[in-house]
């Protein structure tokens, strides 16, 4: 798809005039094309005998280039720019989500029933019955997604307020593959207590917590202690629906290169929030032979540059063969490498030196370690980024899974679980299914609900 093709690219829409000539119109689609631009849409709104207008969709590198490509367009005679609107921000005005009613208020009586005095009944049920809060409150189809904003995608430390599209945009995908209400909550702190505080008193509130986009290791004590103190799930996206779609997508992959869980040889770059949970999960699992790397190189027991308590603990269970040096060093003859750290780490001369059927895997966003395409010219056999491997497959259905459980944690095998359903749903061709695939996430769901139980 070419949207899926350029949707790192800046996205821009214009409206031209120009003369109705066929020529002209073609040279502006000459003109853009050389300044780099790429139209994705183009669409004649209106036309007269002399003159046309037409609205383009455009992809751009940058602002930069867009100005200099408008630039150029002036050229060209009689052609007028009419409108110039940002397809992103003319999305996202007002916000993606919005709270509305379940039950109507058209009358009186429809007030005394939601409102005083019928809504007193309610109260008094669960003053005697608190377990049953659940059914009677939006309580228990209802979770929040905290950040502190310091680990927002590929953007790094932007702030809470920057990041709260992306809370908007995983709430909206929640709603509309699982069914539930999801509340966005921006907690303005780098302590680790001052977060896990404003949540655990916020608790009551939700059936699950999710926390989101906050920086290693704070994410990880947050997640450890709020969970030690609440009797309801906390589900770190950025850790765990990240390592549930990579091992369903190594789970086909095996089946693709006829490689072996045991003997297959990882790299994973990045020792972050993500980088670590996927090389838990893939150890849980049965996977053997991974080494993980930071700015500083692999990851070995006793490494004393750069670590942390988490790094040391995964260090000590991790790279059996005590590999030493850089990622360029540590990439030769593996045959999987999953990229969970940043744009353009990554070279073809790397992949060329990975084993034969290499399997290239960079999902940094929005820019990947590696393009897919270049891995694949490179030699590698398989080469998706975070467009395809992306934990959307995932939260929907095990938050869903985990409600519907009314389970306290998420635990390992509802992990497993999730992740061979997600890979038995795709098919011979594809490494992990379509997203848009409503009875994958009914079905992630349900493994996880039977798991718990």
């Amino acid at each position: 798809m070419k949207t899926e093709k350029f949707s790192h690219k800046i996205i821009i829409r214009i409206r031209i005039e120009c003369p109705i000539q066929a020529d002209v119109f073609s040279r502006i689609k000459k003109t853009l094309a050389r300044t780099g631009i790429h139209i994705d849409e183009t669409v004649k709104i209106a036309a007269t005998k002399t003159k046309a207008v037409y609205d383009l969709v455009l992809f751009s590198e940058s602002e930069s280039q867009f100005v200099s490509a408008l630039e150029t367009l002036k050229e060209i005679k009689k052609v007028k720019v009419l409108l110039i609107q940002d397809e992103i921000l003319q999305l996202h005005k007002g916000g993606k989500i919005e709270v509305v009613p379940r039950v109507r208020l058209d009358t009186i009586k429809d007030l005394r029933m939601v409102y005083t005095p019928g809504v007193a009944q309610v109260c008094t049920h669960i003053l005697h019955h608190p377990e049953s809060a659940r059914e009677f409150t939006s309580i228990g189809n209802t979770v929040c997604i905290a950040t502190n904003g310091s680990a927002v995608l590929g953007l790094g430390n932007i702030g809470v307020l920057a990041g709260m599209p992306v809370m908007e945009g995983k709430s909206v995908i929640v709603r509309q593959m699982a069914g539930i209400n999801c509340v966005p909550l921006l907690i303005d702190s780098d302590e680790p207590a001052t977060i896990v505080t404003v949540l655990q008193k916020l608790a009551k509130t939700f059936s699950l917590i999710m926390i989101e986009d906050i920086a290693a290791p704070v994410c990880f004590e947050v997640e450890d202690t709020l969970q030690s103190l609440v009797p309801i799930p906390v589900f770190h996206d950025d850790q765990h629906g990240t390592a549930i779609v990579v091992l369903a997508s190594l789970l086909n992959i095996l089946k693709h290169t006829k490689k072996k869980m045991q003997t297959v040889k990882i790299v994973i770059n990045g020792a972050g929030a993500a980088g670590l949970a996927t090389a838990r999960l893939l150890l849980n699992y049965g996977f053997k032979h991974i080494v993980i790397c930071d700015k500083a190189g692999a990851l070995y027991a006793k490494r004393e540059q750069d670590m942390n308590p988490y790094k040391k603990s995964i260090a000590e269970i991790t790279n059996p063969e005590h590999v030493q040096g850089s990622l360029s060093e540590v990439i030769k003859n593996t045959d999987v490498f999953i990229g969970l750290s940043g744009p353009n780490v990554v070279t073809k001369e790397m992949v060329q030196s990975m084993n034969k059927k290499a399997v290239v895997l960079p999902l940094a966003n929005p820019i990947p370690e590696i393009w897919p395409e270049n891995a694949l010219k490179a030699g590698a056999c398989i080469a998706l980024d975070g467009r395809t491997i992306n934990n959307a497959l995932a939260f929907p259905g095990i938050i869903r899974g985990a409600l519907d459980a009314r389970t306290k944690r998420i635990t390992s095998v509802m992990k497993f679980k999730a992740a061979e359903t997600i890979a038995s749903f795709a098919s011979r061709k594809q490494v992990v299914p379509d997203f848009m695939d409503l009875d994958l996430h009914r079905a992630v769901a349900a493994a996880v609900k039977k798991a718990a139980l």
